[in-house]
Protein backbone atom coordinates (compact mmCIF):
# COMPACT_ATOMS: atom_id res chain seq x y z
CA UNK A 1 0.00 0.00 0.00
CA UNK A 2 1.10 3.70 -0.88
CA UNK A 3 -1.23 4.93 1.88
CA UNK A 4 -2.59 3.43 4.72
CA UNK A 5 -6.03 1.93 4.09
CA UNK A 6 -8.05 0.70 7.17
CA UNK A 7 -5.69 -1.76 9.66
CA UNK A 8 -3.59 -2.36 6.44
CA UNK A 9 -0.39 0.00 6.95
CA UNK A 10 1.53 1.67 3.86
CA UNK A 11 4.78 0.04 2.61
CA UNK A 12 3.88 -3.08 4.55
CA UNK A 13 3.96 -6.83 3.25
CA UNK A 14 1.71 -9.24 4.92
CA UNK A 15 1.52 -12.97 4.76
CA UNK A 16 -1.29 -15.39 5.76
CA UNK A 17 -0.42 -18.26 8.31
CA UNK A 18 -3.03 -20.49 8.75
CA UNK A 19 -6.39 -18.64 8.79
CA UNK A 20 -4.70 -15.32 10.37
CA UNK A 21 -2.86 -12.46 8.17
CA UNK A 22 0.21 -11.27 9.62
CA UNK A 23 3.00 -8.65 9.00
CA UNK A 24 6.06 -10.56 7.39
CA UNK A 25 9.42 -10.44 8.47
CA UNK A 26 12.60 -9.59 6.32
CA UNK A 27 13.63 -12.95 5.77
CA UNK A 28 10.33 -13.74 4.59
CA UNK A 29 10.09 -10.47 2.34
CA UNK A 30 13.32 -11.31 1.28
CA UNK A 31 13.05 -15.53 0.28
CA UNK A 32 9.70 -13.54 -1.80
CA UNK A 33 11.69 -11.03 -4.10
CA UNK A 34 14.65 -13.87 -4.89
CA UNK A 35 11.35 -16.53 -5.36
CA UNK A 36 10.30 -13.96 -8.15
CA UNK A 37 13.91 -13.20 -9.10
CA UNK A 38 14.65 -16.86 -9.47
CA UNK A 39 11.65 -17.13 -11.81
CA UNK A 40 12.13 -14.57 -13.94
CA UNK A 41 15.65 -15.41 -15.35
CA UNK A 42 14.60 -18.75 -15.64
CA UNK A 43 12.15 -17.87 -18.25
CA UNK A 44 13.21 -17.53 -22.45
CA UNK A 45 13.50 -13.94 -23.75
CA UNK A 46 12.67 -13.82 -27.37
CA UNK A 47 13.33 -11.20 -29.57
CA UNK A 48 12.54 -11.10 -33.26
CA UNK A 49 15.07 -9.60 -36.28
CA UNK A 50 15.30 -9.47 -39.63
CA UNK A 51 17.66 -12.08 -41.25
CA UNK A 52 20.16 -12.84 -43.97
CA UNK A 53 19.13 -16.94 -44.34
CA UNK A 54 22.17 -18.00 -46.78
CA UNK A 55 24.66 -16.01 -44.70
CA UNK A 56 22.92 -17.17 -41.36
CA UNK A 57 23.10 -13.38 -40.34
CA UNK A 58 21.05 -11.05 -37.93
CA UNK A 59 20.01 -7.61 -39.54
CA UNK A 60 19.40 -4.19 -38.20
CA UNK A 61 15.72 -3.25 -37.50
CA UNK A 62 15.63 -0.82 -40.76
CA UNK A 63 15.45 -2.89 -43.42
CA UNK A 64 15.97 -0.88 -46.81
CA UNK A 65 14.19 -2.99 -50.14
CA UNK A 66 13.21 -1.78 -53.58
CA UNK A 67 10.13 -2.14 -55.43
CA UNK A 68 9.54 -2.06 -59.39
CA UNK A 69 5.89 -1.41 -60.07
CA UNK A 70 5.15 -2.37 -64.01
CA UNK A 71 2.31 -1.71 -65.93
CA UNK A 72 1.81 -4.44 -68.54
CA UNK A 73 -0.17 -4.67 -71.41
CA UNK A 74 -3.71 -5.54 -70.95
CA UNK A 75 -4.81 -9.14 -71.14
CA UNK A 76 -6.35 -9.23 -74.18
CA UNK A 77 -3.86 -7.17 -76.00
CA UNK A 78 -1.17 -9.77 -75.28
CA UNK A 79 -1.08 -12.17 -78.38
CA UNK A 80 -1.27 -16.18 -77.66
CA UNK A 81 2.43 -17.75 -77.89
CA UNK A 82 3.49 -19.99 -80.50
CA UNK A 83 6.42 -22.30 -80.49
CA UNK A 84 9.44 -22.04 -82.77
CA UNK A 85 9.04 -24.90 -85.84
CA UNK A 86 12.79 -25.53 -85.77
CA UNK A 87 13.89 -28.02 -83.70
CA UNK A 88 10.59 -29.58 -83.04
CA UNK A 89 9.65 -31.45 -85.41
CA UNK A 90 8.79 -35.26 -85.88
CA UNK A 91 5.77 -37.57 -85.17
CA UNK A 92 7.13 -38.27 -80.99
CA UNK A 93 7.42 -34.12 -80.61
CA UNK A 94 3.87 -33.50 -82.27
CA UNK A 95 2.18 -35.75 -80.08
CA UNK A 96 4.07 -35.89 -76.62
CA UNK A 97 4.30 -31.33 -76.42
CA UNK A 98 1.79 -29.57 -76.33
CA UNK A 99 2.24 -25.49 -76.99
CA UNK A 100 1.04 -23.46 -73.29
CA UNK A 101 -0.91 -20.75 -75.85
CA UNK A 102 -1.34 -17.91 -72.66
CA UNK A 103 2.66 -18.40 -72.24
CA UNK A 104 3.40 -14.28 -72.67
CA UNK A 105 0.23 -13.41 -70.26
CA UNK A 106 1.74 -16.21 -67.57
CA UNK A 107 5.05 -14.37 -68.15
CA UNK A 108 3.70 -10.76 -67.93
CA UNK A 109 1.84 -11.87 -64.30
CA UNK A 110 5.27 -13.46 -62.85
CA UNK A 111 7.43 -10.81 -63.87
CA UNK A 112 5.18 -8.01 -62.43
CA UNK A 113 5.43 -10.02 -59.21
CA UNK A 114 8.95 -10.81 -59.53
CA UNK A 115 10.05 -7.76 -59.60
CA UNK A 116 7.45 -6.03 -57.46
CA UNK A 117 7.85 -7.79 -54.43
CA UNK A 118 11.22 -8.47 -52.29
CA UNK A 119 11.95 -11.39 -49.95
CA UNK A 120 11.68 -10.65 -46.42
CA UNK A 121 13.22 -12.94 -44.01
CA UNK A 122 13.09 -13.34 -39.96
CA UNK A 123 14.69 -14.61 -37.14
CA UNK A 124 14.10 -15.27 -33.82
CA UNK A 125 16.36 -15.08 -30.66
CA UNK A 126 16.32 -16.33 -27.45
CA UNK A 127 18.77 -15.01 -25.07
CA UNK A 128 17.57 -16.75 -22.05
CA UNK A 129 18.26 -19.92 -20.20
CA UNK A 130 15.26 -22.27 -21.23
CA UNK A 131 13.41 -23.25 -24.43
CA UNK A 132 10.42 -21.40 -25.75
CA UNK A 133 7.63 -23.71 -26.99
CA UNK A 134 5.14 -22.85 -29.37
CA UNK A 135 6.19 -19.61 -30.61
CA UNK A 136 3.71 -18.04 -32.41
CA UNK A 137 4.65 -14.33 -34.22
CA UNK A 138 2.20 -12.00 -35.18
CA UNK A 139 3.14 -8.79 -37.24
CA UNK A 140 0.40 -6.02 -38.03
CA UNK A 141 1.34 -3.47 -41.02
CA UNK A 142 -1.03 -0.68 -41.18
CA UNK A 143 -1.99 0.21 -44.73
CA UNK A 144 -4.69 2.14 -44.89
CA UNK A 145 -4.04 3.96 -48.60
CA UNK A 146 -3.39 0.73 -50.17
CA UNK A 147 0.24 1.33 -51.05
CA UNK A 148 1.90 -1.58 -49.36
CA UNK A 149 1.81 -5.52 -50.82
CA UNK A 150 2.31 -8.75 -49.01
CA UNK A 151 2.38 -12.17 -50.03
CA UNK A 152 3.48 -15.61 -48.43
CA UNK A 153 5.25 -18.54 -50.28
CA UNK A 154 1.82 -20.26 -51.01
CA UNK A 155 1.02 -17.40 -53.71
CA UNK A 156 4.53 -17.02 -55.17
CA UNK A 157 3.98 -17.24 -59.37
CA UNK A 158 6.35 -20.44 -60.44
CA UNK A 159 8.17 -19.41 -63.56
CA UNK A 160 5.98 -20.37 -66.57
CA UNK A 161 6.88 -22.91 -69.28
CA UNK A 162 5.75 -22.36 -72.72
CA UNK A 163 5.51 -25.95 -73.30
CA UNK A 164 3.80 -29.02 -71.57
CA UNK A 165 4.15 -32.57 -72.09
CA UNK A 166 0.28 -34.26 -73.18
CA UNK A 167 1.74 -36.74 -70.77
CA UNK A 168 1.28 -34.67 -67.39
CA UNK A 169 -1.69 -32.58 -66.27
CA UNK A 170 -0.87 -29.25 -68.06
CA UNK A 171 -0.29 -27.25 -64.93
CA UNK A 172 2.60 -25.15 -66.48
CA UNK A 173 1.61 -22.19 -64.00
CA UNK A 174 1.83 -23.71 -60.63
CA UNK A 175 2.26 -21.75 -56.83
CA UNK A 176 4.74 -23.00 -54.74
CA UNK A 177 3.95 -25.63 -52.11
CA UNK A 178 5.79 -25.69 -49.21
CA UNK A 179 5.53 -28.19 -46.64
CA UNK A 180 7.11 -27.56 -42.96
CA UNK A 181 6.63 -27.43 -39.41
CA UNK A 182 7.01 -23.99 -39.49
CA UNK A 183 4.30 -21.41 -41.16
CA UNK A 184 3.79 -18.26 -42.14
CA UNK A 185 0.54 -16.68 -43.65
CA UNK A 186 -0.55 -13.38 -44.99
CA UNK A 187 -4.18 -11.96 -44.39
CA UNK A 188 -5.56 -8.87 -45.36
CA UNK A 189 -8.42 -7.33 -42.83
CA UNK A 190 -9.75 -4.02 -43.47
CA UNK A 191 -7.09 -1.49 -43.43
CA UNK A 192 -3.83 -4.14 -42.30
CA UNK A 193 -1.71 -6.58 -43.39
CA UNK A 194 -1.84 -9.32 -40.63
CA UNK A 195 1.06 -11.92 -40.73
CA UNK A 196 1.42 -15.03 -38.68
CA UNK A 197 3.88 -16.76 -38.39
CA UNK A 198 5.37 -19.97 -35.74
CA UNK A 199 7.46 -22.37 -34.85
CA UNK A 200 7.70 -25.25 -32.83
CA UNK A 201 10.28 -24.43 -30.18
CA UNK A 202 13.26 -21.53 -29.81
CA UNK A 203 16.04 -23.36 -27.91
CA UNK A 204 17.79 -21.34 -24.73
CA UNK A 205 21.14 -19.24 -26.23
CA UNK A 206 20.29 -19.62 -30.04
CA UNK A 207 19.13 -17.94 -33.14
CA UNK A 208 16.10 -19.83 -35.00
CA UNK A 209 15.68 -18.67 -38.60
CA UNK A 210 12.38 -18.86 -39.71
CA UNK A 211 12.96 -20.90 -43.47
CA UNK A 212 9.35 -19.37 -44.51
CA UNK A 213 9.82 -16.26 -46.80
CA UNK A 214 7.62 -12.93 -46.19
CA UNK A 215 7.74 -11.31 -50.00
CA UNK A 216 6.51 -7.56 -49.57
CA UNK A 217 6.31 -4.33 -51.95
CA UNK A 218 4.80 -1.10 -52.20
CA UNK A 219 3.26 1.26 -55.75
CA UNK A 220 5.27 3.98 -54.06
CA UNK A 221 8.15 4.95 -52.41
CA UNK A 222 7.23 4.59 -48.32
CA UNK A 223 8.69 3.86 -44.65
CA UNK A 224 6.29 2.01 -42.49
CA UNK A 225 6.43 0.05 -39.41
CA UNK A 226 5.99 -3.70 -38.84
CA UNK A 227 4.77 -4.02 -35.04
CA UNK A 228 5.58 -7.75 -33.69
CA UNK A 229 4.34 -9.59 -31.23
CA UNK A 230 5.37 -12.97 -30.00
CA UNK A 231 3.67 -15.57 -28.06
CA UNK A 232 5.29 -18.56 -26.32
CA UNK A 233 3.72 -21.18 -24.24
CA UNK A 234 6.96 -20.01 -22.08
CA UNK A 235 6.21 -16.33 -21.96
CA UNK A 236 4.34 -14.46 -18.74
CA UNK A 237 3.12 -11.92 -21.08
CA UNK A 238 4.29 -10.98 -25.09
CA UNK A 239 7.46 -9.64 -26.08
CA UNK A 240 6.51 -6.83 -28.48
CA UNK A 241 8.95 -5.25 -31.05
CA UNK A 242 8.59 -2.47 -34.00
CA UNK A 243 10.78 -3.48 -36.79
CA UNK A 244 10.83 -0.63 -39.97
CA UNK A 245 11.12 -1.37 -43.74
CA UNK A 246 11.96 1.73 -46.18
CA UNK A 247 10.72 1.05 -49.67
CA UNK A 248 12.20 2.90 -52.79
CA UNK A 249 9.67 1.95 -55.54
CA UNK A 250 9.21 2.87 -59.16
CA UNK A 251 6.51 2.85 -61.52
CA UNK A 252 7.64 1.82 -65.40
CA UNK A 253 5.69 0.79 -68.49
CA UNK A 254 6.30 -2.38 -69.62
CA UNK A 255 5.56 -3.49 -72.81
CA UNK A 256 5.76 -7.37 -74.23
CA UNK A 257 9.37 -7.10 -75.58
CA UNK A 258 10.22 -5.45 -71.83
CA UNK A 259 9.03 -8.13 -70.46
CA UNK A 260 10.86 -10.75 -72.70
CA UNK A 261 14.12 -8.51 -71.69
CA UNK A 262 13.65 -8.77 -67.90
CA UNK A 263 12.52 -12.39 -67.91
CA UNK A 264 16.46 -12.79 -69.40
CA UNK A 265 17.81 -10.58 -67.22
CA UNK A 266 15.84 -12.36 -63.95
CA UNK A 267 16.64 -15.55 -65.74
CA UNK A 268 20.90 -15.08 -65.85
CA UNK A 269 20.95 -14.42 -62.36
CA UNK A 270 18.95 -17.50 -61.67
CA UNK A 271 19.94 -20.76 -60.04
CA UNK A 272 18.10 -22.36 -62.37
CA UNK A 273 20.58 -20.56 -65.34
CA UNK A 274 23.53 -22.05 -62.91
CA UNK A 275 22.44 -25.33 -62.96
CA UNK A 276 21.93 -24.88 -66.70
CA UNK A 277 25.74 -23.75 -67.21
CA UNK A 278 26.83 -26.96 -64.94
CA UNK A 279 24.63 -29.51 -66.94
CA UNK A 280 25.80 -28.36 -69.99
CA UNK A 281 29.39 -27.87 -69.10
CA UNK A 282 29.49 -31.24 -67.47
CA UNK A 283 27.77 -32.86 -71.00
CA UNK A 284 30.53 -31.44 -73.27
CA UNK A 285 33.08 -32.53 -71.08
Amino acid sequence: MKKDFGKLKKETVYIKRGSSTEIAKLDEIAKMGNSLYQIEQSQPLLEVFFANLEERVLLPNIYQISSLNLKTPKKKDIPDYELPSSGRSGLMSFTLERVNYSYYRNLADFIKQHYLYTPVNLAIKNTGPSVARDVRIEIKISDKNNVIKAIDEGDLLSSPKDSYSALNSPLFYPKNSIYSTEYLNVKRISDYWLIEAGVNKVQPKSVTWLENTLFLGTIKSIEFPIETTMYSDDLPEPSVKNLIVKVNSEERDATLEDIKELENKRFRNSNEYKEFKERHFNDRD
